[in-house]
């Protein structure tokens, strides 16, 4: 019980705690050493940019499609849509909505606060959906 003091234990603990954050901030060596290690392949090397200035992920990728009188916003080839424009819609609602023959609608046209409302279909909204349904299928065929 005696051999771990607070001086011995603070040491051990730095040094550990700098092997770890090392191995973290420069996978090629756990990679050099452990060739099963897998993650590493994803790991990219610390660049000195990154200590002044955070990397920034952006997906701004996204289409525009309109259906009676809701304009909004798809991710293009990206089931979620936390960088795209409001208002925004993942494809597989779109899909689901439009199997259902219902789509959402703004309650007020002017002003997107005041929320939306769910609205059937008509047949001239069902052939812009199906467009749009086309289009999305499409763009997971090109390269």
């Amino acid at each position: 019980m005696d051999y771990f003091n607070r001086k011995k234990s603070l040491t051990i603990f730095s040094a550990l705690s700098i092997i770890v954050i090392g191995c973290i901030m420069v996978p090629s060596i756990i990679q050099n050493y452990l060739p099963t290690f897998r993650p590493g392949n994803f790991m990219a090397q610390i660049e000195v940019q990154q200590l002044y200035r955070p990397s920034v992920y952006r997906y701004h990728n996204y289409n525009t499609y309109k259906i009676g009188n809701l304009r909004f916003n798809v991710s293009e080839k990206y089931p979620y849509n936390f960088d795209t424009e409001l208002p925004a819609i993942s494809e597989s609602y779109i899909f689901d909505d439009i199997k259902a023959g219902i789509f959402p609608q703004m309650a007020d046209p002017e002003n997107m606060k005041k929320g939306f409302i769910w609205k059937k279909l008509t047949p001239e909204e069902k052939i812009q959906a199906q467009d749009i349904i086309n289009s999305i299928n499409r763009s997971y065929k090109q390269n």
